[in-house]
């Protein structure tokens, strides 16, 4: 577009151009200010404009039940993964029941370079079951 080409013709079957072409000359003026391009608008939209009411098929984002949704799957995954934990260490017969025991979260990187989750039982590599590998994967990277 050129810099003399006018931003919008004046035709007759385009009334409401007029009222752009005065707003824009009001604009272009060098002491115009953010005040005066509400003052615009005002005037090319006289009545308050609404936006249409959303269709099924439009979805809406809704922040805080999504934090909400998570804030609960994050305290049942907790839960879930203190059962597995210990059903873990009960099952394992190297210690009495009175010992206390140090469980530590690994994740190294494989040698694909993608992260893999080990746990380690007072200073132990464990193999992680599969289920306990579901809920740390699901707490660690937001998936359910």
């Amino acid at each position: 577009m050129a810099p003399d080409e006018p931003l919008l013709e004046i035709t007759s079957d385009k009334p409401a151009a007029i009222e752009w072409q005065n707003a824009l000359s009001e604009l272009k003026e060098p002491t115009s200010t953010i005040e005066t391009t509400l003052e615009q608008l005002k005037l090319i939209y006289p009545q308050s404009v609404t936006a249409p009411a959303p269709q099924p098929w439009h979805g809406t984002l809704q922040l805080e039940l999504a934090e909400q949704v998570l804030a609960i799957r994050m305290e049942q995954d907790r839960e879930e993964l203190k059962v597995r934990l210990s059903k873990l260490l009960h099952d394992d017969q190297t210690l009495d029941d009175s010992a206390t025991r140090k469980i530590e979260l690994l994740t190294p990187e494989n040698t694909t370079g993608e992260m893999e989750l080990m746990l380690e039982i007072d200073g132990n590599p464990v193999a992680t079951p599969p289920d306990i590998k579901q809920i740390l994967q699901s707490m660690l990277f937001g998936s359910g």
